[in-house]
């Protein structure tokens, strides 16, 4: 086991997690039974926090993304009330964002669970980093990075179609999709209507046809000591861009791994991410597409397979220079996310992506999916309350049982908590 020492020598260190989303419920369940105390704020893209029997108390502060200076000044301020808080951890990535942009102003004391700042930005830096897997050898389909309209038009006749769309910041959105796939001269004068309300830095690359690949890993000194595959069977788009909503853990490619390995070698890389890989599965094609350098949104998934990666981002961050020990995680888990899912069929219905038919479809299979999984992103029968609410936004019917729950005597939530 990777445990941490507490760094004041407390019987229950304290662990602020900063982005009240997916991640932050496994990393809760888990460093509660490492016995830390857990603190999690409540800004965060779809909570869970405010029902976990393992957060014991939540933060609020000005948000990160539209103040950051004022979000600073209070995580300052909370530090200064709070002596006892050891580690804090950035879960979602505007939190990591944000730690790796004002390096110079995070309050000093605690320990900060995040990959160094210096690799945060290599990282987010999708025209560098895109550079250095071309310059390493690691396959990546044509790209350019534009700033302007002008710059666009010019970079799409280079690139030619199909092609895929992303903002830079992967925070940002377009037309509330996190990548847009142009197929045709009419899908990218939409995209162009879009961007007419306010251009921003996008990346074009070139359309890969396959399915995505996430190796999770935590590297030492450009070393990786953790690994594991996992190949995303569907996302909550019906163009198969968005978020993973179903996939399973499967045995490493060593082609894969290579790649990986050059990258993480190439950046000196030390602490937690995800490497993102388009696999074409009729003619074994390969692109690169990105390392998120942080906690991955399906962070339940690794967990599960036993990289313990969240007390190793914990080590590495305390000790660098400390060896951890190498595994690799376990195969043959699937893993959903099914609120995600739900919601995703709920859109595309509502934005006539699919129609009815298809949309049925697509809930008998998320039904399916969660019934044959062995992971889930929100559910656990020890801390069931907020997987149930996360179905109560996309299942209206849930509404009636939550009400029920919500009208307990609190000593027997409590006692449910305490059990």
């Amino acid at each position: 086991m990777d445990l941490i020492a507490p760094l004041q020598g407390q019987d229950h260190p304290t662990v602020l997690l900063l982005g009240n989303y997916r991640p932050a419920l496994t990393l809760a369940r888990v460093l509660r039974r490492q016995g830390y105390k857990v603190i999690c704020s409540v800004e965060g893209c779809d909570g869970g926090a405010e029902h976990c029997r393992y957060v014991d108390e939540l933060w609020g502060h000005r948000p990160v993304s539209s103040d950051p200076e004022g979000f600073l000044a209070d995580l300052k301020g909370f530090l200064r009330e709070r002596p006892e808080i050891e580690v804090v951890y950035p879960v979602a990535e505007e939190f990591v964002r944000v730690f790796a942009e004002h390096e110079e102003h995070l309050p000093f004391g605690p320990v900060y669970a995040m990959t160094p700042p210096d690799l945060v930005r290599a990282c987010l830096d999708k025209l560098g980093l895109m550079t250095l897997a071309v310059l390493n050898k690691v396959p990546t389909a044509p790209f350019e990075m534009v700033h302007t309209l002008s710059g666009f038009s010019q970079a799409v006749e280079r690139i030619g179609l199909p092609l895929v769309i992303r903002p830079e910041k992967s925070t940002e959105r377009i037309g509330g999709k996190k990548a847009v796939v142009c197929e045709t001269v009419s899908d990218l004068q939409a995209v162009v209507h879009e961007l007419a309300r306010g251009m921003r830095n996008l990346l074009l690359q070139r359309k890969v046809e396959g399915r995505r690949h996430n190796l999770y890993f935590a590297a030492q000194n450009g070393q990786i000591v953790r690994y594991l595959h996992a190949v995303i069977l569907r996302t909550d788009m019906p163009d198969g861009t968005g978020l993973a909503v179903e996939g399973e853990t499967i045995e490493p490619d060593p082609e894969l791994k290579d790649y990986a390995t050059r990258l993480i070698k190439a950046l000196g890389y030390t602490g937690v991410g995800c490497a993102q890989f388009l696999v074409n599965e009729q003619d074994g094609s390969i692109s690169f597409l990105e390392i998120n350098p942080r906690i991955a949104g399906n962070h339940a998934v690794p967990e599960a397979a036993g990289l313990m990666l969240s007390t190793v981002a914990i080590a590495l961050a305390q000790f660098p220079e400390k060896p951890v020990r190498s595994l690799e995680g376990k195969a043959g888990l699937k893993y959903v996310w099914t609120a995600g899912d739900l919601l995703g069929a709920k859109l595309a219905y509502l934005r006539g992506d699919v129609g009815a038919k298809e949309s049925y479809r697509w809930l008998w299979r998320a039904v399916s999916a969660a019934w044959r999984a062995d992971v889930h992103m929100k559910w656990c029968w020890r801390d069931p309350l907020p997987g149930f609410f996360s179905l109560n936004e996309v299942l209206p019917s849930f509404s009636g049982l939550l009400r029920r729950v919500r009208r307990w005597p609190s000593e027997k939530v409590e006692a449910w908590h305490g059990s």
